[in-house]
């Protein structure tokens, strides 16, 4: 420790009792003058297990006479090990008759009292595994740890240390006062923290530390790198969070459902909220008796051994009946069906014994069930899709019993050695020792000014010998810069301060809990014309309040984090992540000290005060009569209509510092009314920087955010953007989303949940533990957040890698020292946890790890296969030799599919420039020849998805507030995963083909390479040769080519050429391949190839007017047009809910949505500033435009074909 510690009164920390070698060699030395006098002089005592006595009995006074062999004996007989007692006293025998000292001691000396405090130095005698034991002289200061670690150093000297394992494998064990075993989990504690009577310790393997030793080697596999040493190379803070969420895991497993159809991995259909209402289509198809189920039933035997080749069939065809005298709608539930499929199976002569309740419903070719009893099946997601879509329904009747004895009972999660010890950590800790001891203060019982001192900065590059730097400092809650000073300019040869004080002119009792102070080290060169180049060398920002709101004290090294171009005028980077760079190495760092309020004798925490205490203080608050005007509130009775309708316009403010101070002061006076009339306001007001400026105010809004009314879930989500760093806000955002998004709805926003946990600033906080307690009461959500936490996990230690050059996969083995930063432990605590409370689970889990780790390896040799076979004979031929890898696996994309047998031939190499892998497996299902014969996905390396991800989760977000308006656009939205740095998944659409393989078919029979305008229509035509048929899949053309236009206009979507749109046989056509979005364009020679908002092509426009030559003004276009127009309104409204997502994306590290300039695109295709009825013109405008001309389209597409054809 450097010299400045003394300068708080810090003690500095005793040394390590191994690395002198004096003291070794004056410890050896005493060791020989005690075996020349024959007597050894021991100060020790020994327990005894006594059994069925009396805990509370004190055994000392009663073995005070035993020997140390007598001892010795009765702990090895409490040990219970793998080697017989007569074993193991022969072997202490054998070593005693080899060593004099041991002979004499073993057999004559009697035990003495023990008291470790008494002595510097002490011996301790331990017994190994293997049956011997060895004498360690140590310091009492000593840890735990730094004995083992003495032991298995001497041990190793010795030959009889051949049977040891390392000695992570081993527990100590002591004698309680009780007289019995006790296993030391802690080892971090120095020896006399231990309440130990005697200096005897036994080294053993506890069952329970075997399965500890599995369970972990299994959670580094499926993570991606060893976690066994993950205790000692994380914070105090995460130690706690890591414990906190286990046993929140714990209490959470206990209340789930592990049986029935409740199962929290049993799979039910999607239930959906709107009422059915009848097309027109729907009406006639009841009147003909079209709108018909099938349903299949198979005996038991059958499908015990799941055998699907003699099944009955039933074709149930009042599904949806209509009483044509009242005209009321009839719709069939799940009991209904059974019971009438039931009755006519055995109208057909089929003994069948089992009763309706015995039966539940499975949906062909998927491993999905339909159990809700008092549902109308026209509110099931499969059953409605089938009939909007003209399919036929086909379910099969499955026994309940067979399908249950599948799930997983509950098992107990094991308490892996961390949990333990921290169980055990207040009673054999002294509390003088404990993190929290000492006096506990309130910040606001201190008059005084907040200030710190600048010490000095070090590994500063010199490119100037005229360069000096300086320090700027700003107190910042969010983005809002409260003060801000500059330090004195230094030379750069010489960058020490040396108690230089820092005062930010803030009353400390005015700080609020959000605070950080942001740090930025600037390089400043004069310049012949009088200017001065200045460049920032790093920022950093430090929380000020710790995770028990302790405000920060003493000595704070601070290494910077490398400087952006955002903050390049400012310097600071306020909106940047908080903590250090944990990298370290070469980067810049500066030494500050705070004041340090403890004392020699006692330590003194300064705590923010809590809710109670707040509350208390706003309440002789409201009572001063002498409370200013402004802060006093407005009676929410006396607010006009007027008042209302302004204060209503502050919602469509999308960022809190375009306010002015007045317009700030106006909503926090109608704060009151704020809270019960427009609590969604709440988004705009904690924006505010006159909130967080006072204590007056800071209290009064902690105080009125305990009786906030409900906001809406899209005000929930942009509380927990990088905009809003409060933790008490956020926990009311958190729990707003926790009680009103049902599981469906919460899988439309998990991937930006996780995203939000970044802006955290503490480990354990209530967005984490949120996203584990949902995941563990739903297996989908936990399988979704698996991948997505383990490739976010990889994404940011693989991206650091990859500059240097080196591997960014974890393979299970990799080493990831140097790189335990918050987001990366956070992630790998959650991600074990989660698999610690799904244990019956990781078998599963580590498969696919392992399957989508041979698939990387692949398709590197494929990449690199310079031999005369295929690539894609090669992939056959490397796919056989690792099948059992890939066989009967949950998908990765979506655990409810089960891939069955791999289809080799089948599988090939793709001809794109990273040469993508498509795999093909058998449906394992039962019947799935019937509708879904295989499972197909695409294998990507090289390629970022992550982009293509948000892309199409947003596009699922959009799609579902057209359906809450009544509007079904029959997209196509596929699943996309990203598993881990520039690798991922994706599913195959199937019976579909792009544009451009339509085009190419068209040339066989024309030599042009333009796209003939009708070449989609005869396309459509050709597989819906029936009118009705063609009429229904151009009805699905125009509904998906609306929905797609409006979503590619509102994200930017471009590079949209031929490969990129593709058309189903049933007539969607749907957008591929988001690589460019948000505005970013590809050029050619400095041109801009995408020129148009969105594409609509005259080939789209011909099918939607049903193959008529004059279709620009024609009804269905105008129809058309107006659908579109529809759509973007409905999107329009909820403009702050797309902008707040992609906002909380901008640390994802995608450079096409990283920029403020990104998020003003959006907001500027979204047409958020302007009113709603301006929005509806403007956009109406954009499509004439569209539609005028599509010529630069056309010459687009023109030379996409010269390229590739």
């Amino acid at each position: 420790m450097d010299g400045s510690s003394s300068k708080y009164g810090l003690t500095p920390e005793p040394p390590d009792p191994f690395k002198s070698k004096r003291r070794h060699e004056e410890n050896k030395k005493r060791k020989n003058e005690s075996k020349n006098k024959r007597v050894v002089p021991k100060n020790i005592n020994y327990f005894h297990r006594f059994r069925n006595k009396s805990e509370n009995r004190d055994f000392y006074s009663e073995i005070k006479n035993k020997t140390l062999y007598d001892n010795v004996k009765e702990m090895l007989e409490m040990l219970r090990s793998e080697y017989e007692i007569n074993e193991f006293v022969g072997k202490i025998n054998e070593y005693s008759f080899r060593h004099n000292v041991w002979k004499h001691f073993v057999k004559y000396v009697t035990v003495k009292e023990f008291c470790l405090a008494e002595h510097e130095y002490i011996d301790f005698d331990i017994l190994l595994p293997n049956g011997y034991m060895i004498t360690i002289n140590t310091s009492t200061r000593s840890t735990l740890e730094q004995l083992k670690k003495e032991v298995f150093f001497q041990a190793n000297k010795l030959k009889f240390n051949k049977r040891l394992l390392s000695m992570d494998n081993y527990l100590f064990v002591m004698l309680a006062v009780n007289g019995r075993k006790e296993n030391i989990y802690d080892e971090s504690c120095q020896l006399y923290v231990y309440k130990l009577k005697s200096p005897i310790l036994a080294l053993h393997q506890p069952s329970e530390n075997v399965v500890e030793k599995k369970l972990e080697q299994d959670i580094g596999v499926a993570v991606g790198f060893p976690i066994d040493q993950l205790d000692q190379k994380i914070s105090s803070e995460a130690k706690l969070f890591r414990v906190s969420l286990f046993e929140f895991c714990v209490t959470t497993i206990a209340d789930r459902c592990c049986s029935g159809n409740g199962h929290y991995a049993f799979f039910e259909d999607n239930i959906l909220e709107l009422e059915y209402k009848l097309s027109v289509k729907s009406q006639n198809k009841i009147e003909d008796k079209k709108m018909i189920a099938k349903v299949y039933y198979r005996s038991f035997e059958d499908e015990k051994n799941e055998i699907d080749t003699k099944c009955i069939c039933v074709d149930v065809c009042n599904i949806i009946s209509e009483d044509k005298e009242s005209g009321v709608v009839n719709i069939m539930t799940i009991p209904q069906l059974i019971n009438f499929t039931l009755k006519e199976l055995k109208s057909m002569g089929n003994d069948i014994t089992e009763e309706s309740k015995d039966f539940v419903l499975q949906i062909v070719g998927q491993k999905m069930f339909m159990t809700k009893e008092n549902i109308p099946l026209t509110s099931f997601r499969y059953i409605r899709s089938s009939f909007d879509n003209n399919c036929t329904p086909q379910l099969i009747l499955c026994r309940k019993k067979l399908i249950y004895r599948n799930l997983q009972p509950f098992v107990n999660m094991h308490v892996p050695y961390y949990v333990r010890a921290n169980r055990k950590k207040e009673e054999i800790t002294h509390m003088h020792l404990h993190e929290d001891h000492g006096d506990t203060r309130y910040l606001w019982e201190f008059e005084e000014d907040f200030r710190f001192e600048l010490d000095t900065a070090g590994n500063v590059s010199v490119y100037d010998s005229e360069q000096r730097i300086f320090v700027r400092v700003a107190l910042t809650v969010g983005r809002h810069v409260l003060s801000q000073r500059d330090s004195t300019q230094k030379s750069i040869n010489d960058p020490r301060w040396r108690g230089y004080k820092m005062d930010l002119g803030y009353y400390l009792k005015d700080i609020p809990p959000a605070a950080q102070l942001s740090f930025a080290l600037v390089s400043t060169v004069p310049k012949k014309n009088g200017k001065a180049e200045t460049e920032t060398l790093g920022w950093c920002n430090l929380r000020l309040f710790d995770y028990k709101n302790r405000i920060v004290q003493g000595r704070k090294t601070l290494y910077l984090h490398t400087p952006t171009t955002q903050n390049s005028d400012t310097y600071i980077n306020p909106s940047g992540p908080e903590g250090m760079n944990m990298q370290r190495g070469s980067h810049p760092r500066i030494v500050v000290y705070f004041k340090d309020y403890s004392s020699r004798s006692r330590k003194i925490h300064v705590k923010y005060p809590e809710i109670d205490k707040i509350k208390k203080y706003v309440s002789i608050l409201k009572s001063n009569p002498k409370l200013s005007e402004e802060d006093k509130a407005i009676d929410p009775k006396t607010v006009s209509i007027e008042e209302g309708k302004k204060l209503k316009k502050y919602l469509k403010y999308l960022d809190g510092t375009a306010l002015t101070e007045g317009d700030q002061l106006y909503l926090w006076k109608h704060r009151e009314y704020i809270c019960t009339h427009f609590p969604n306001l709440l988004v705009v007001i904690s924006d505010c920087k006159t909130i967080w400026k006072s204590r007056e105010h800071v209290s009064q809004f902690y105080e009125l955010l305990t009786r906030w009314g409900n906001i809406s879930v899209e005000a929930a989500i942009e509380l927990l953007d990088n905009r809003q760093r409060d933790c008490a806000v956020r926990k009311f955002a958190v729990d707003i989303l926790d009680n009103w998004l049902n599981d469906e709805r919460f899988k439309l926003f998990i991937m930006h949940l996780i995203q939000g946990i970044k802006y955290e600033p503490y480990y354990h906080n209530p967005l984490a533990v949120m996203l584990i307690r949902r995941a563990l009461l739903n297996y989908q959500i936990a399988h979704r957040l698996f991948w997505l936490l383990r490739a976010e996990l990889e994404q940011e230690i693989g991206a650091s890698e990859s500059v240097n050059g080196k591997s960014c996969r974890l393979t299970g083995e990799t080493n990831i020292e140097g790189k335990y930063t918050l987001s990366v432990v956070r992630c790998t605590i959650m991600l074990e946890c989660l698999l610690r409370a799904n244990v019956r689970h990781i078998g599963p889990v580590i498969k696919q790890v392992r399957m989508v780790n041979e698939l990387f390896k692949i398709s590197n040799e494929v990449k690199n296969n310079t031999s005369k076979e295929s690539n894609t004979k090669f992939l056959q031929r490397r796919l056989k030799s690792v099948v059992h890898d890939m066989e009967h696996v949950e998908s990765p994309l979506n655990p409810v599919v089960i891939l069955g047998e791999l289809c080799i031939e089948e599988c090939r190499v793709l001809s794109s420039a990273k040469q993508p892998i498509k795999l093909v497996w058998n449906n394992s299902e039962p019947l799935a020849r019937l509708s879904k014969k295989t499972h197909q996905m695409i294998f990507k390396n090289g390629d970022d998805l992550r982009q293509d991800m948000l892309t199409l989760q947003v596009m699922k977000i959009m799609d579902a507030f057209w359906k809450s308006m009544g509007y079904d656009f029959c997209m196509s939205i596929y699943e996309v995963l990203p598993m881990g740095f520039n690798i991922g998944m994706i599913n195959v659409v199937q019976k579909c083909v792009t544009l451009f393989e339509i085009q190419t078919n068209e040339k066989k029979r024309s030599v042009s390479l333009a796209m003939e305008t009708a070449c989609v229509n005869k396309w459509i035509r050709k597989y819906n040769d029936d009118t009705k048929l063609y009429l229904e899949a151009v009805d699905r053309f125009s509904a998906s080519l609306t929905g797609y236009c409006v979503a590619t206009y509102i994200l930017g979507i471009k590079d949209r050429h031929q490969d990129n749109i593709m058309v189903r046989k049933d007539g969607r056509m749907f957008h591929i391949d988001f690589g460019h979005f948000l505005g970013h364009t590809k050029k050619k020679l400095g041109i801009n190839r995408d020129r148009t908002p969105f594409i609509l092509t005259d080939h789209f426009l011909y099918v939607i007017a049903k193959g008529r030559s004059q279709f620009k003004n024609n009804h269905d276009i105008m129809k058309f047009r107006e659908n579109c127009k529809d759509a973007f309104l409905i999107l329009y409204d909820h403009s702050r809910l797309f902008i707040s997502l992609f906002r909380m994306m901008l640390s994802i590290g995608l450079p096409e949505c990283s920029t403020q300039e990104d998020l003003n695109y959006l907001k500027a295709s979204l047409m958020a500033d302007v009113d709603k009825d301006v929005a509806a013109l403007q956009f109406d405008n954009i499509f004439k435009e569209v539609t005028k001309s599509d010529l630069s389209t056309k010459t687009n597409w023109f030379f996409h074909s010269v390229k590739h054809m």
